[in-house]
């Protein structure tokens, strides 16, 4: 078992959800928004369309990259060290998009991928199909 923070990362190109292995035990938790404020404002772009003026609630209209955007994102998270390994889960290509974008130091995090779309499954199901990923991972 490795005690490494690792990011599971389902995606779908538009919408995104996180999950974290800790380094414990092969489960995953759901990356909670509410406590990730950088998570709670990717995904209100993500589900508005729109990206919020500075400072104000209102949005402003502009075309979003999503792909883009979730790499921006877990660009910015991994600088604040919130995780070492990525597994990345997405359509084949989404998967294409995503590392095309990602920086070369992220792209080198990736433990493994799965081209699938399972964003919409229980957390039981998304748990078991990447803990194998732990345990044979880095």
């Amino acid at each position: 078992m490795s005690d490494t923070t690792t990011w599971a990362v389902l995606s779908d190109g538009r919408y995104i959800k996180v999950m974290v292995h800790n380094g414990t035990g092969t489960k995953f938790s759901v990356l909670d928004a509410d406590k990730n404020e950088a998570l709670a404002e990717l995904c209100y772009q993500m589900v508005n369309c729109k990206p919020r003026l500075p400072g104000k609630d209102t949005a402003k209209s502009e075309e979003i990259n999503f792909i883009q955007q979730q790499a921006d994102f877990l660009s910015a998270q991994y600088e604040k060290n919130m995780f070492e390994a990525l597994l990345i889960v997405a359509p084949q290509a989404v998967i294409k998009s995503l590392r095309d974008v990602l920086p070369e130091q992220l792209s080198q995090l990736i433990i493994g991928e799965v081209e699938e779309d399972i964003l919409m499954n229980s957390n039981d199901v998304i748990d078991n199909m990447l803990a194998k990923f732990i345990v044979d991972g880095k």
